[in-house]
């Protein structure tokens, strides 16, 4: 690959890790977790229906996370914290980073690797994606 700060995305429904300087030793790390809340409302307002209902809770609820993870990645795109950008993710969940990315966020994105490697241990994650990334 080609020099430069690579970072590298591991993510699936519920849950981003955000790898920075992949090719650095050491896995310092940027973790998210999804927080469910339109499910959690429907659970906590059995008694007591919404207004509106959500078709698909749990859909709208992975909207809003690649949303949240989108914007993250952004914010530090713009504070030139990294120069390239791999996602690894279930084929459905990278189409709908690349749909929800910014047209200079997709640009610096060098990798769509459609594998979830979200839930491997650190050292494992890391290795896992020099390997694919050849770094």
């Amino acid at each position: 690959m080609e020099p430069g700060r690579l970072w590298a995305l591991a993510m699936n429904t519920t849950r981003a890790r955000i790898l920075r300087d992949v090719a650095a030793p050491g896995p310092p790390e940027l973790v998210m977790r999804a927080e469910h809340r339109r499910l959690q409302g429907l659970v906590g307002a059995a008694a007591q229906p919404p207004a509106i209902a959500e078709a698909d809770p749990l859909a709208a609820d992975r909207r809003d996370f690649v949303v949240q993870v989108i914007q993250l990645l952004e914010t530090h795109r713009l504070a030139s914290d990294f120069d390239r950008l791999a996602l690894f993710a279930a084929p459905a969940l990278l189409g709908e980073l690349r749909a929800g990315m910014p047209a200079r966020l997709d640009a610096t994105v060098v990798a769509r690797v459609p594998r979830t490697l979200v839930e491997m241990p650190g050292d494992a994650l890391l290795d896992a994606m020099r390997s694919e990334l050849d770094v």
